[in-house]
């Protein structure tokens, strides 16, 4: 169902690494699809992917996940499979001696209502999903607290597994800017990605005006984003970039900050990404950033813009942003994707050792 993002960086990350373990066959069923990390993926790891890249144009949600669901369903009864790792809510039935886990990336849509349509799905879908599962990954602390507030999982086995940090073998482009900036990466238009808090603080902060503010992806800036940056005065300090993994590691690498001010994420990559390629890191104060950030990075609380503009005023600092930046490289060796499959292996193991445990 989707072409990129984060759902289907860290899956296909997890995938790859799987495959690189001992005693592991596996396999990715992905039917017709329009993912491009499958189109993109090495010959060797394409071997072991069932599935036919699309166009986006020609891919059609409600014509195509009935079809792949068939396709699926004739695939697991010849593939007969000991373990069924669903990336998403999607869960068509697998043969009776599979075990099947899901992972729970977030809780936005129960927590944040307001921001989904009245129909929209997805909380069925997950409360289903959640209830057929054996076993269940979060991928925080945080986000496994909050699944349990919002559905009742039944004793059911779950797992924390942290994500990977991607961005630590892609080679940054060479970036030739004159004017020092901080950096916003990501979607701007969701109430808790805080975005016009941002704004607000930057325009309020006693910093030199040379300084300015790149916001990368997110898509360019609407009528109403172009109104408040003016009505606040920073017209021509606020930019938008889109661009390459590459590119983005460029803009991290370069930049005297990362700010990232979410008031809520179930694990949140950019800070990690950020940490691995030197960049300091200001972040919310929310959960989960201090569970993945730890030490290394500057916090503020997500609604008072005083420690915001705090933050900012500390990182122009030489000694304390150089000491911010050894802090968060050495955060970031923490989060590896083969840590990520392993951790991974030995969820299916439990779940396959209590099955036959119980069945004697």
């Amino acid at each position: 169902m989707q072409s990129n993002g984060g759902v289907s960086r860290v899956l296909f990350e997890a995938f790859q690494h799987l495959l690189k373990l001992d005693d592991v066959e596996c396999c990715l069923f992905a039917g017709f699809h329009k993912n491009q990390y499958l189109r993109d993926a090495s010959l060797e790891v394409k071997q072991h992917i069932v599935g036919w890249y699309c166009s986006p144009k020609i891919i059609k949600q409600r014509l195509f996940i009935p079809v792949n669901r068939f396709l699926f369903q004739i695939f697991v009864k010849i593939y007969k499979p000991d373990i069924c790792h669903y990336t998403y809510f999607d869960t068509p039935k697998v043969i009776d001696s599979c075990k099947v886990v899901v992972t729970i990336h977030d809780m936005i849509n129960e927590i944040y209502p307001s921001m989904f349509s009245y129909n929209d799905p997805q909380c069925v879908w997950k409360r289903k999903a959640v209830k057929r599962a054996d076993g269940i990954v979060c991928v925080s602390n945080n986000t496994l607290n909050d699944l349990k507030k919002y559905i009742d999982l039944n004793n059911k086995q779950t797992c924390v597994i942290y994500h990977g940090n991607s961005f630590e073998r892609i080679k940054p482009l060479p970036l030739n800017l004159k004017c020092s900036y901080f950096l916003y990466v990501g979607s701007r238009s969701t109430i808790y990605k805080n975005f016009d808090f941002v704004l607000e603080a930057f325009a309020e902060a006693e910093i030199e005006k040379e300084l300015s503010l790149v916001c990368f992806g997110g898509g360019g800036f609407d009528i109403r984003e172009l109104q408040i940056i003016s009505k606040l005065g920073l017209s021509g300090r606020i930019s938008q970039v889109s661009g390459s993994d590459s590119l983005l590691a460029a803009y991290y690498k370069n930049s005297k900050a990362l700010i990232y001010p979410s008031l809520y994420e179930g694990f949140g990559l950019p800070p990690l990404e950020a940490m691995g390629l030197g960049c300091v890191v200001i972040a919310s104060a929310a959960p989960p950033m201090p569970e993945i950030i730890e030490a290394a990075g500057l916090y503020f609380d997500p609604k008072n813009k005083r420690e915001l503009i705090d933050c900012i005023k500390t990182v122009t600092e030489d000694d304390q942003h150089n000491y911010l930046i050894e802090k968060g490289l050495k955060q970031s060796r923490k989060f590896k994707w083969s840590l990520t499959a392993e951790k991974l292996f030995t969820f299916y193991k439990h779940l396959l050792n209590q099955s036959n445990s119980i069945s004697r």
